[in-house]
């Protein structure tokens, strides 16, 4: 049934009769949905400024020694207001960490069998540079020392990530290659992107991150070039 103008306009006028409407006109209806939009944006830019400042001090002093002062003085949001947006510190950490991870999540590419290994480490890097250097040092720390909701979340952005490379590597492959061959060479290469970005933070002047990042992506298209399709393991060659 299709109802016409005339319709539309007495059905919006008998709901405006029934609570919680009843005696708001559409324009007075508006007016008082835009002072709820107001309030959401600035909650959404007050959470934004407390995560922005809370990267950094977790990067700067760790999680332990970063307290809800410290993350007021950066942000500018009275430290009252935080635990409404995060509930604790945990909180904080866990909206933190899954920032992170959505920054990290590159192999779903529209077209991700033209997504090469320079375009994996290109954006590593952009990435790796973009936030403070020690947060992923803290996020280790925290997830090793962590047996709740931290260590998981951080348990499941790497079984994500080695799971996506099982799936992209063997597309990059010169030959067929086993399942078993791509999970492997999938756990070499998130140990390798990852370690070497742990060293860069914690010890910039001696690791060169572009180089090392380079040197990964020509060893690694090396090896996809002549890849056998399995793996050899104790004397045997599984499938």
């Amino acid at each position: 049934m299709v109802l016409g103008l005339g319709a539309l306009r007495r059905l919006f006028a008998d709901c405006c009769q029934c609570a919680p409407y009843a005696g708001l006109s559409m324009t007075s209806m508006t007016r008082v949905e835009r002072p709820k939009r107001r309030a959401n944006q600035a909650g959404e830019e007050s959470r934004r400024r407390v995560l922005d400042a809370a990267e950094e001090l977790f990067a700067e002093k760790g999680f332990d020694r970063t307290s809800f002062v410290d993350i007021e003085r950066r942000s500018g949001v009275s430290r009252g207001s935080i635990p409404w947006h995060f509930q604790n510190k945990d909180g904080v950490l866990m909206a933190v960490l899954e920032r992170v991870i959505e920054r990290y999540v590159t192999i779903d590419a529209p077209e991700p069998e033209r997504f090469t290994m320079r375009d994996l480490v290109a954006e590593l890097r952009t990435l790796t540079r973009s936030g403070p250097p020690g947060l992923l040092h803290m996020i280790v720390t925290a997830a090793l020392s962590s047996e709740g909701s931290i260590r998981d979340q951080y348990v499941g952005f790497f079984r994500s990530t080695r799971k996506r490379l099982a799936v992209w590597l063997p597309m990059k492959a010169s030959q067929p290659m086993s399942p078993s061959r791509a999970r492997d060479l999938a756990v070499l290469l998130n140990a390798a992107l990852f370690g070497i970005q742990l060293q860069w933070a914690v010890d910039p002047e001696e690791v060169d991150l572009d180089r090392s990042l380079d040197l990964l992506a020509d060893v690694i298209e090396a090896y996809l070039a002549v890849a056998p399709a399995s793996t050899r393991r104790g004397g045997r060659v599984s499938p």
